[in-house]
């Protein structure tokens, strides 16, 4: 292995190396956006409730997802499609209490999914519309 004897050799090695260690990461995630997009569609910022409405304050249409938890632990959940900078209603059957919102870029919708790292754990998330 004469490459490794010279100097040069052994930095084109390291260099090679440290390439590839920037480089995975970057390409894992940018095939990940590409053959999972619905992992990268939540976005919770766009949506805020304020004086008895939901309001997307995003350029994108939003799927929002309004919940409230009952003393029992039942989730009773109700979701509704915001366009851009629109705003809706709070509904009726969430009128009272505290209210838990998650949003999705359209056409993907809010759910709970098993985590990429542990599949027992549920973690809140997107989800493709048909898969259910």
């Amino acid at each position: 292995m004469g490459f490794f004897k010279t100097r040069k050799g052994r930095l084109r090695v390291w260099v090679y190396i440290l390439l590839l260690l920037v480089i995975v990461p970057f390409a894992g995630l940018g095939a990940a956006m590409v053959i999972q997009p619905e992992r990268f569609a939540r976005d919770d910022a766009c949506a805020s409730v304020a004086g008895g409405k939901v309001a997307n304050s995003c350029d994108k249409a939003i799927l929002a997802e309004m919940c409230t938890v009952a003393d029992d632990g039942i989730r009773e959940c109700i979701r509704s499609e915001i366009p851009p900078g629109g705003s809706i209603d709070r509904p009726e059957k969430l009128k009272d209490g505290e209210i838990e919102l998650a949003a999705c870029h359209a056409p993907y919708v809010p759910a709970r999914v098993s985590s990429p790292l542990n599949l027992s754990l549920l973690v809140e998330s997107c989800r493709k519309p048909d898969a259910e």
